[in-house]
């Protein structure tokens, strides 16, 4: 029976059959400004030229599941050439859901689309699952995951989730490009409705600063002496249907575009220090040094030498080289720091969903139609949360699962350190 691996952003959704390729499209549905009548629902947007001025439907907020007809109307577009009743489903599932938001998932899959079984895990736990299996040196492993509403610091023992190192960070690509329109608004054309250039802009011109200070510097000089700035032209939907990033030119045209200078390196700054707008919580590279003090010590480690970063976000331009410098800086000097290679950030988890649902190893295993029938909803959402499960089998369990790693931990350390 074949299964179909789903990581379900926020702003994207990674699809397709574990033993197939993976398909990237927006999870949203999109009316534009010239055509109110018809809504574009997820890759449809492909059909629409005019791209400006964009209405947004989002099933998610704050990186949260709260539009269920939304997400309907978008799956109900996306599974089209699938056979449900022939298929599984592996669903990725944030972190953390709050018990005051309903999940309908397990009626929506199974009542409405027919789907003979049901896997839902949260991401990172795919990712650390996948590590594990990989090589016994990745039982150990720390989650990264810059996504568009949030960044999550998750540690991870043999794919099981230590929750009490488990860090939000409410800063993801959302947040940045609002807060990119506000500046170009207010200092040079009003773009506050214009989220999906914006948004281009954003990836195309922005780059996290090594050094913040030089930067700041440099952006204040005058002509060529700046290398930092830029001139994004905007996009006119007839022969550029994408914005482009140029030097500055003083020859007059006839190019919309605005001026990126200190915006370009400015605004991934936040994901480091969320403070600079107000949002009083650790930076990303603070978080992971927290994540591994608030575990078993001897943990940490194996953890720092694991560091998986994935999301939409982590693919800014220094992005890895700055959060290994900060977590250099905040680690003990004794322990090592590794950043895993990881060819495409935004797909890894939807790999290493499909890589386990081919050998049949996916945590938690799947619930039937059967199962779901007779037990529920409230028996899927039990075995969904197994990983925060408090019972004392659970802990004994866990507890052998430390003690084991913990002595391949000091086994790699001791080693590193002659």
């Amino acid at each position: 029976m074949k299964t179909l691996v789903v990581d379900n952003g926020g702003y994207s959704i990674k699809i397709g059959y574990a033993d197939g390729e993976c398909r990237t499209v927006p999870n949203a549905v999109f009316k534009s400004r010239t055509d109110r009548k018809r809504a574009y629902i997820s890759d449809q947007l492909d059909e629409l030229n005019e791209r400006t001025g964009l209405f947004y439907s989002l099933p998610c907020e704050r990186g949260y599941l709260v539009n269920w007809d939304i997400q309907r109307q978008i799956w109900e577009h996306l599974f089209t050439g699938y056979q449900p009743s022939e298929t599984r489903i592996a669903l990725s599932d944030p972190i953390y859901t709050v018990p005051a938001i309903n999940d309908y998932s397990g009626e929506i899959l199974f009542e409405d689309f027919g789907f003979s079984a049901v896997h839902k895990s949260a991401a990172p736990r795919w990712i650390g699952c996948a590590a594990a299996a990989v090589s016994s040196s990745n039982r150990l492993c720390l989650v990264v995951d810059s996504g568009y509403s949030f960044t999550h610091v998750v540690p991870l023992l043999d794919g099981q989730i230590l929750q009490s190192g488990v860090l939000r960070i409410d800063v993801g690509g959302k947040v940045l490009t609002n807060l990119l329109k506000e500046w170009i608004s207010y200092r040079e054309i009003n773009m506050r409705e214009e989220t999906y250039v914006v948004n281009e802009c954003k990836e195309d011109c922005c780059y996290v600063s090594i050094d913040f200070d030089i930067d700041m510097k440099i952006s204040r000089l005058k002509n060529e002496t700046n290398t930092i700035r830029r001139e994004y032209v905007l996009p006119d939907f007839r022969q550029n249907m994408r914005g482009f990033v140029r030097n500055p030119v003083r020859e007059k045209d006839d190019l919309q575009k605005v001026s990126m200078n200190l915006e370009r390196f400015s605004l991934p700054e936040v994901l480091f220090k969320p403070n600079d707008i107000g949002i009083d919580q650790l930076g990303i590279g603070e978080a992971v040094v927290e994540s591994t003090k608030r575990i078993h010590e001897h943990l940490a480690p194996g953890l720092l030498q694991n560091i998986y970063v994935v999301g939409g976000s982590s693919l800014f331009p220094n992005f890895r080289q700055r959060l290994e410098r900060e977590v250099r800086s905040g680690a003990p000097d004794l322990y090592g720091v590794g950043l895993a290679s990881i060819p495409n950030p935004i797909t890894h988890a939807w790999t290493s969903g499909a890589m386990l649902a081919k050998s049949d190893e996916l945590p938690g295993g799947f619930m039937t139609r059967t199962e779901y029938l007779e037990c529920g909803e409230d028996f899927m959402l039990e075995q969904r949360f197994l990983e925060f499960n408090d019972d004392p089998d659970y802990a004994e369990y866990l507890t052998n699962k430390l003690t084991k790693a913990t002595s391949k931990s000091d086994d790699a350390f001791v080693q590193s350190t002659n």
